[in-house]
């Protein structure tokens, strides 16, 4: 029997550490994995970097979904991954949810440039 879900779906999320480094992770309760982090329970990295902002929070249709666009956006370069996610790291300031449309348009970014990555090292 499937676990009921008790947050508000699945998501990717953005977190600015203290070093002003960038944490992804996927949830599919974002408040109960934020409540981790700040507890110390979510992630070693988010732990030992404590304060940390919500940058992003990019809803998704599923787990699987989830996943990819969290794999994708690891693999960029942080450049890449601030400019993509609309993220200034001199001024974060609280947490920002796209609307759906948004949401939408960005996973087709980042799932194309994923797939151009893929060709390129294919054709390599």
């Amino acid at each position: 029997m499937a676990r009921p879900n008790k947050g508000d779906g699945w998501c990717v999320y953005a977190l600015r550490c203290r070093n002003n480094c960038i944490y992804i992770g996927i949830t599919n309760d974002l408040a109960r994995r934020l409540k981790e982090h700040e507890n110390g329970r979510g992630s070693k990295f988010v732990r030992t970097w404590r304060p940390f902002e919500v940058a992003r929070v990019i809803s998704c249709r599923d787990s699987r979904e989830a996943r990819r666009l969290e794999f994708r956006l690891k693999r960029l370069k942080r450049n890449e991954k601030l400019k993509i996610l609309g993220i200034d790291c001199d001024h974060v300031k609280g947490m920002h949810h796209m609307d759906r449309k948004a949401d939408m348009d960005l996973k087709k970014v980042i799932l194309k440039r994923g797939n151009t990555a893929k060709a390129k090292s294919t054709n390599n």
